[in-house]
């Protein structure tokens, strides 16, 4: 299991999340006005909080779980510089 922190809270959109989740196809299992999770494939899930936080299980490498994490926040239009 990995876990993306960050330095700041970005109150994400989880109107914005829902439908970016939805639009690649995936399986949402749960949710929430603080987060959703889903599955990316049936190896994968990930959960992701409105302040941001990802929660990742069944990714082989760190690597793999920080790629999701960078395509999700890419489409929300999240600028890196209040993530890294």
């Amino acid at each position: 299991m990995y876990a993306i922190t960050l330095k700041e809270n970005l109150e994400i959109n989880m109107e914005d999340l829902h439908k970016f989740i939805s639009g690649k196809h995936l399986s949402i299992k749960v949710r929430a006005n603080l987060g959703i999770t889903f599955n990316l494939n049936q190896k994968i899930t990930a959960s992701i909080l409105k302040s941001g936080i990802m929660i990742v299980e069944g990714a082989d490498q760190e690597e793999q779980a920080f790629e999701l994490y960078k395509t999700v926040i890419d489409d929300l239009g999240v600028l890196w510089s209040r993530v890294e």
